[in-house]
This record gives C-alpha cells, structure tokens and sequence, in this order.
C-alpha cells in the first residue's frame, strides 16, 4: 500500500472527530473553500516531512495540518465566551484520541491562535489550530 491511503484515512478521522461537535455545523476538508453554516472548520493539509527509520523500508512522516474554525462575521464582544469554547472543543475533540482511532502514531498540537480569518474575501472570526500527526508507513 502506498502513502494515498494512510493520508486520506488521516484527514478523514480528522473530519469524523470535528464533526462529532454539536456547535459545528460544517466540515470542509481537501475542498474549494466554499462558506457554510457558521460555525465551521476547514481543515488544511500542510508540509509532510519524510524521515527513513530503517533499513527495513518504515518511514516515519509527519504530517502537519491547520484546522480553521470561522464562527461569526461580526466581531465578538468577549472572545472568553463567544470564540474559545469552541475553539477549545475543536481541540479536545481531536486530543481526545491523539492517535485518531490508530490512523497516526500520535498527534500533537502545536498552535492555538484565536483571532480574525480571512476567507473568500471576507473577514471572520474563530481561530486556528495547527497540529502534527505522526504516522510509520513501511513500502
């Protein structure tokens, strides 16, 4: 089996869990962002770094990704209620699991950004996450 499949089982448990979240009513991944009901996430594949383990034909790759959660259009009044608790479900939903149902050897985040997002033109608010998801993959 090639790298195809372990990649897209991935971002599809990666899919599976954000849409596992009540408050999340979109999930887009490897899409044309198109906008849907707010809130949502847009999950982004990243760089994919490659790294032999053995002799034995096992590499080691990991992959990065961003999970964009866009919650409103208009300014929050406090970001403590209206951005992070989503943000933060985002988050635990995916740490839950932090091998994504075995689909990774383990996934870790590495950043927590709320703020604005920028999106077909238009000006949101939500947030980002980036993680790294670590899978061994033998040829």
């Amino acid at each position: 089996m090639g790298l195809l499949q372990p990649y897209r089982d991935l971002f599809e448990q990666v899919k599976t869990a954000l849409q596992g979240i009540p408050s999340i009513k979109t999930v887009l991944v490897g899409e044309a962002f198109r906008l849907g009901e707010l809130p949502m996430a847009v999950i982004t594949p990243r760089e994919t770094l490659g790294e032999r383990r053995s002799m034995n034909h096992l590499i080691k790759y990991t992959i990065n990704f961003d999970v964009h959660i866009i919650i409103r259009e208009t300014e929050p009044e406090n970001w403590l209620s209206d951005i992070l608790p989503i943000l933060c479900e985002a988050h635990d939903a995916l740490m839950g699991d932090d091998t994504l149902g075995g689909r990774a050897e383990i996934i870790t985040p590495t950043l927590f950004s709320p703020g604005e997002i920028t999106a077909g033109n238009r000006l949101f608010y939500g947030g980002l996450i980036r993680f790294q998801a670590v899978i061994l993959h033998s040829y």
